[in-house]
């Protein structure tokens, strides 16, 4: 899936990217004659920012890739375990003739745990498998990336950005699941049972349900874009590769 890039001349202050690679160092300082102050090279900063950004983003694509597996296992774990605590919940009251307490929170978790589960394991099911070959293959996350082409980056990508949106959903909704069944075994005033009661409000049930609708787009329609992207980035990352 590699592509030919060479030829390509990457210009920056200072950036040194990948082995063997040429990379023009070009500085410029501007002084201001009205004050007589001279410009700190503010210039520099974005620049130095969006490569930090994509040393991270380089890196982080990799490591994702190599362990997306295990990944997606934990995470439909978790999710499994926030729909069952609130069954269970729900079933201890009605067994106890007890009123249901947070009825609106229960049937949210539920809700919620239950679609983040089916939508992890879709996305597991269609996650590449030449990209775990390739992975594999790889002695860093460099070679990696630059084994890929345009495709193969856009996926690796937009599964990573996927991935953030579902652990955001999940932090967001085990406060939930957990305060769900441990009301039956912890006191209202253990310290454990009001931390769970602050960070189990309504608020995070709808920003769970925001993100995981912003990871559904992120797979169904971003990739033209992610793709572009990806392709303007690539020349910085493998040159002459």
């Amino acid at each position: 899936m590699a592509r030919d890039v060479s030829g390509i001349n990457v210009s920056g202050d200072g950036v040194a990217i990948g082995t063997g690679n040429t990379v023009v160092v070009q500085k410029n300082r501007i002084t201001n004659n009205n004050g007589g102050h001279r410009n700190s090279e503010s210039e520099v900063h974005p620049l130095a920012y969006g490569i930090v950004g994509i040393i991270v983003l380089v890196i982080a694509t990799y490591f994702f890739t190599k362990y997306a597996d295990e990944f997606y296992a934990g995470a439909m774990i978790l999710g499994g375990l926030g729909t069952i605590f609130p069954l269970v919940s729900v079933a201890l009251q009605l067994l106890y003739k007890q009123p249901i307490e947070r009825p609106w929170q229960e049937s949210g978790t539920f809700t919620l745990s239950g679609v983040l589960t089916a939508f992890t394991y879709n996305t597991w099911q269609h996650y590449p498998e030449k990209l775990a070959e390739i992975v594999s293959q790889a002695d860093g996350p460099h070679t990696f990336w630059c084994a890929l082409n345009a495709y193969g980056e856009s996926v690796s990508s937009e599964n990573l950005f996927a991935a953030l949106g579902m652990v955001i959903s999940l932090l967001l909704l085990m406060p939930h699941s957990l305060r769900s069944l441990t009301q039956y075994f912890l006191d209202s005033d253990n310290s454990v049972q009001q931390w769970l009661g602050k960070t189990s409000s309504s608020g995070k049930l709808i920003g769970a349900a925001i993100f995981m609708g912003l990871t559904w787009a992120m797979l169904t329609f971003a990739g033209p874009q992610v793709q572009a992207f990806m392709t303007s980035i690539r020349p910085a990352i493998c040159h002459g590769n």
